[in-house]
């Protein structure tokens, strides 16, 4: 009996931990490692109970929230943008993120943005027009509470010479830019509710 509860107990740690290892690059090459510091809490909500919608120190940061992870598709099925949904007492966040590694450099009403790395020179969209498509959708779905854009760019890359009328920081100083938010307060009911009855309904 105990050689066959070992057994289990070994094929489960070999499982969950060649999850983790697949998991991990994904987590640490994004904004989470700033929303939910630790990995093992990141994967217990992700693989385990598949709910990522809280997490212990987003709360003891900025109390009650509840927040969903989205990535829009171009027609090759590539990935062109990531998104965090953050409900808290402020509103909804709507953070468009990116992790270039490199300087990133662009302006407000600019099409395009540069990424300068190695000498080489990348193009990409301005984020903020894709975050005002995603914008309209989300306030859809959540109608009843005031929404703010922002735009979380990796902590290794050089941001100094975005130039822009609307919040471009970043991970590590997202949850300053949450709690200086000045939209009305939100009752931590009122969140929850809002959430729940969104998805319910998705």
């Amino acid at each position: 009996m105990e050689v066959f509860l070992l057994s289990i107990i070994t094929a489960l740690l070999v499982v969950y931990g060649f999850k983790a290892y697949r998991l991990y690059p994904s987590y640490k090459h994004s904004i989470f490692p700033d929303l939910i510091p630790s990995f093992l809490e990141y994967f217990y909500r992700v693989t385990i109970r598949k709910d990522a919608s809280t997490s212990s120190f987003l709360k003891s940061k900025i109390g009650t929230h509840r927040m969903t992870f989205t990535t829009l598709q171009n027609n090759d099925h590539k990935i062109t943008s990531r998104f965090v949904i953050l409900l808290y007492n402020k509103g909804i966040a709507l953070i468009s993120c990116l992790d270039p590694k490199g300087t990133v450099s662009g302006q407000t009403n600019d099409k395009h943005w540069f990424i300068r790395r190695e000498n080489q020179t990348v193009k990409i969209a301005n984020p903020k027009i894709e975050s005002d498509k995603y914008a309209i959708l989300v306030k859809k779905k959540y109608p009843d509470l005031p929404l703010t854009q922002y735009v979380a760019v990796g902590n290794d890359s050089d941001i100094s010479k975005v130039k822009c009328d609307f919040i471009v920081c970043h991970n590590n100083e997202m949850i300053r830019h949450l709690l200086e938010a000045s939209t009305p307060y939100v009752e931590d009911e009122k969140i929850i509710e809002t959430f729940n009855n969104a998805n319910k309904n998705a």
